[in-house]
């Protein structure tokens, strides 16, 4: 497991057997470059929005995996109440935590968002209602 907010996997020579990318910040290109020769990717995520901007990328990988001796796979999930609750209880044991990079008042929100939507951050960003 890679922490993102101190490396940097693709600056690095090393390859992987398998990529879980949740976040999909990266160009793809980056991601099969440090795949071993017979790797996996899996995406489950994408820039561009919660629906449609995923796609994009899910497409591309699935794609991919026509010409290539790498394996991609898509991944998409389904939320359930179940789920949510038990992810709920991992955090309320302190057994999940999530990364916080940034707490932003209501007034700057939108700066907040670009730095979001630029894929700069490092974290969750929180927008304080006060």
């Amino acid at each position: 497991m890679i922490d993102y907010t101190r490396e940097d996997f693709a600056a690095g020579g090393a390859r992987f057997d398998v990529m879980l990318d949740a976040v999909g910040n990266r160009p793809l290109s980056e991601c099969v470059r440090v795949l071993r020769p017979r790797g996996r990717y899996v995406s489950c995520s994408g820039a561009g929005g919660d629906w449609v901007g995923p796609m994009f990328r899910l497409a591309a990988v699935l794609v991919r995996s026509l010409f290539s001796s790498r394996k991609f796979k898509a991944f998409l999930a389904s939320p359930n109440q179940q789920d949510l609750v038990f992810l709920k209880e991992l955090v309320e044991a302190g057994n999940a935590k999530p990364v916080i990079e940034r707490r932003r008042a209501l007034a700057e929100a939108a700066d907040a968002l670009r730095h979001v939507g630029e894929g700069h951050a490092q974290g969750q960003t929180v927008i304080r209602i006060d």
